[in-house]
C-alpha cells in the first residue's frame, strides 16, 4: 500500500518536469531557427530595467490586479473555494470571473505599453492566481484565455488598415510562436 502513495506522489513531479522542459525545448526551438521574426529576439537588451517610469509601469499593472483579486476576494464565491465547500458550478464561475479579471489587467496593460512602446510585465499574476485557486484546469482556462488575448492584441496592432486578417498567421506566429502566451498556459496549469 505504502508503494502506490509513492508513486501517486512522483506523479504530479513527473508532469510538471515533462511539461516544464516541453517550454524550453519549444522555447529554444523559435528562438534558434529565428521562427518568431515579428519579435524582437535582442528586446530585452534594450530596456533599462533600473528606470523610474519602467518600475512604475510594471507596479501599476500588477495594482489593477491585486485591487481587482481583492475585490473578488470579499464575494460569496471565493469564501466558498477557499473553505472547500465548493458547489459543482463554482469552477465554471470562477473560471469566468478571473478571465474578467485577467481581460481588465490585459487592456490596461495594452494602454501601457501604448506609452512605452514594450510590455512591461507578462501579466501572469492572475493566472498564477487562478491556479492556486481552481487547480491546474482553471489556470489552464484562464492562461489559454490571456494566451488568446495577448496574441490578438499583438496582432492587431501590427496590422495595417489595408491588411486583410489571416487567420494562418494569427495562429502561427501570434499564437504558436508567442513565447509570453505559451507560458500563460504553462503556469496556469503548473
Amino acid at each position: 500500500m505504502a508503494m502506490s502513495s509513492t508513486r501517486k506522489s512522483w506523479k504530479p513531479i513527473v508532469v510538471i518536469a515533462l511539461s516544464t522542459t516541453a517550454v524550453i525545448v519549444w522555447a529554444l526551438f523559435v528562438r534558434w531557427t529565428n521562427i518568431g521574426e515579428p519579435f524582437l529576439v535582442d528586446a530585452w537588451e534594450d530596456i533599462e530595467w533600473l528606470e523610474p517610469y519602467f518600475i512604475g509601469f510594471a507596479i501599476q499593472e500588477l495594482v489593477v490586479a491585486m485591487g481587482l483579486l481583492y475585490l473578488f476576494s470579499r464575494t460569496a464565491l471565493f469564501r466558498r473555494i477557499v473553505t472547500d465547500r465548493r458547489r459543482e458550478q463554482d469552477r465554471l464561475k470562477l473560471t469566468a470571473v478571473l478571465i474578467g479579471i485577467q481581460l481588465i489587467s490585459l487592456l490596461y496593460s495594452a494602454g501601457l505599453s501604448r506609452i512605452v512602446d514594450e510590455p512591461v510585465t507578462m501579466g501572469l499574476f492572475v493566472i498564477i492566481a487562478a491556479g492556486l485557486l481552481g487547480g491546474w484546469r482553471v489556470g489552464a482556462g484562464v492562461g489559454l484565455f490571456s494566451m488568446l488575448a495577448v496574441g490578438w492584441l499583438t496582432y492587431s496592432s501590427n496590422l495595417d488598415p489595408q491588411e486583410t486578417l489571416e487567420l494562418p498567421v494569427y495562429f502561427e506566429y501570434y499564437l504558436l510562436k508567442n513565447m509570453e502566451g505559451i507560458t500563460a498556459v504553462w503556469a496556469g496549469a503548473m
